[in-house]
């Protein structure tokens, strides 16, 4: 899903940007997995093993869900990329979740049980898929709020954005914070 995720999500004026990381996802490698998805191609500089308290929620509702889990961090050569698997609570339990942050974008894709790639660039609109049993569905992202500060050590990261799937509009709103595990 790598190579199709990333061309899939092309941002408009960001054609450049878009072909940049699909090529990366092309060059990639699947670590000798059968069926997994293929891994960038850039050099991992740095790799902390992190704790990620990740919460989530319709921008409606007060309360959502939390996840405590451990996680990864690394610092590649052009960007952060934040990993960690999801849970039964997320709904998502055999799903791994990628956070990718170059520069000003985000990209979040999802593989496993659940497949989707969704990217983030603030008051921008982009076109991404969402994967449900065997339908691929073409989701519209429109993020609102998008600020995030990353270190090796601690980081954090605040989204509100709109998914339109089919003239359904879902506001949401996702924090992220983590720090180096003990």
């Amino acid at each position: 899903m790598g190579a199709a995720c990333a061309a899939g999500c092309l941002t408009k004026g960001a054609a450049f940007t878009a072909s940049f990381v699909a090529s990366r996802w092309l060059l990639g490698y699947n670590g000798g997995k059968s069926g997994a998805p293929p891994r960038s191609c850039e050099v991992i500089l740095l790799r902390n093993e992190i704790l990620l308290t990740i919460r989530g929620a319709p921008q409606e509702e007060p309360e959502g869900i939390e996840l405590i889990t451990r996680g990864w961090f690394y610092q590649e050569e052009d960007n952060i990329r934040l990993e960690y698997d999801e849970s039964e609570l997320s709904g998502m339990e055999g799903t791994k979740t990628q956070l990718r942050f170059d520069g000003s974008q985000v990209y979040l894709e999802r593989t496993g049980d659940t497949q989707s790639c969704l990217i983030f660039c603030k008051r921008q609109q982009t076109q991404s898929t969402y994967q449900m049993g065997p339908f691929t569905l073409p989701v519209s992202v429109f993020s609102t709020i998008l600020e995030y500060e990353l270190t090796p050590q601690k980081g954090w990261m605040e989204l509100q954005y709109t998914l339109d799937l089919g003239g359904s509009r879902i506001n949401n709103r996702l924090t992220l914070e983590y720090r180096e595990a003990a």
